[in-house]
């Protein structure tokens, strides 16, 4: 896979390279972020390599640059501005991680760094793991967090929450008022570079990759699996870095129940105690009955002993549960 060049242009080297490393630490695309404080070097290396974006400052703007990235010239202002001399402007003078989000927004909201589908939405080199269970206080969501990060060590993972009121805002931090209902929202109407903003709202805690989930519950309440197949489509574009999706589901089957035939394997978390178990045979028996027996044998019910939330979410990798979790992934075969 040939990755897209973003150059950026400026004669502070310590700015530029810091500027390049930090933008590369956060993105999680097929992208390359490259230094250049000579003019020369960088028109010698876009005739070799084709520059797919160049951002660069005011003082280093010459009309041979603006000719050659007229449509993927960015300023980086000094200024708090959205244009200037006819070119969208980032603000410098922010976090890098703040700058890098920007930058993938105004991605989604331009024609640049536009993403190629595939020429169809096949997603069988995307393994989709969902975590589901009709009982509640199971360690489900621990489940789904401790399995994300061990799985993370083989392979690229993305933990993604279905949940409405999934409660994880309060434990991890985002650089992004967005979330996942955004994407949605944004999916539906097709108005903008949806992977590019994918780039932008996927956060990372650690070894934990993730999407923020809703805020408000609505966001997700009218979910279809038309919305998840546009989801998941994005995941088959060639510059996805991602091979493995963790999906925690909650409660509102109508919405998600469709994937759940997409996934490879359905873990569900139990508790042995008699009303959990009953919940849990009923909800067999009704696979059972609308003869729905391939979710049936994707399904690996599992008994967990209580998480240790005490540094959320590292602790959940640790001690009993930790291993517990190492033991149901190795026994499906992830591990």
């Amino acid at each position: 896979m040939t990755k897209k060049i973003i150059a950026l242009y400026d004669s502070n080297e310590d700015f530029i390279c810091r500027l390049c490393s930090g933008f590369q630490q956060n993105c999680t695309l097929s992208l390359e972020f490259l230094p250049f404080t000579s003019l020369e070097k960088l028109l010698t290396f876009h005739s070799d390599h084709s520059i797919s974006m160049l951002l660069t400052t005011e003082a280093m703007l010459t009309p041979q640059l603006i000719s050659l990235f007229s449509e993927t010239l960015i300023l980086l202002s000094e200024e708090n501005l959205s244009y200037k001399k006819n070119l969208p402007c980032l603000f410098k003078y922010q976090p890098c991680s703040q700058l890098f989000q920007d930058l993938m927004k105004l991605c989604s909201n331009q024609i640049f760094l536009t993403m190629e589908h595939s020429t169809n939405s096949d997603t069988q080199n995307l393994t989709l793991i969902g975590i589901y269970s009709p009982v509640a206080r199971c360690g489900k969501t621990a489940f789904a967090l401790a399995a994300s990060q061990f799985l993370s060590e083989k392979n690229p993972t993305l933990f993604i929450s279905f949940e409405s009121c999934s409660g994880l805002s309060y434990f991890l931090s985002n650089n992004t008022t967005y979330t996942i209902g955004d994407l949605f929202y944004l999916l539906r109407h097709k108005k903008e570079n949806p992977f590019a903003f994918l780039a932008s709202l996927i956060q990372k805690n650690g070894s934990l990759h993730y999407l923020p989930p809703v805020y408000v519950p609505q966001d997700i309440w009218n979910l279809t699996s038309a919305d998840c197949e546009a989801l998941f489509a994005l995941f088959a574009m060639e510059e996805n870095p991602y091979q493995t999706l963790v999906l925690d589901f909650g409660p509102n089957l109508s919405a998600v129940f469709p994937v759940f035939s997409e996934c490879n394997t359905l873990f569900l978390p139990n508790l042995k105690e008699p009303v959990s178990m009953a919940k849990s045979e009923q909800y067999k028996a009704y696979l059972t009955n609308t003869k729905q027996e391939l979710i049936l044998e994707k399904t690996h019910s599992c008994f967990l002993p209580p998480p240790d939330s005490s540094h959320f979410p590292d602790s959940f990798l640790s001690g009993v549960f930790g291993d517990a979790v190492k033991y149901e992934l190795s026994k499906a075969g992830y591990l």
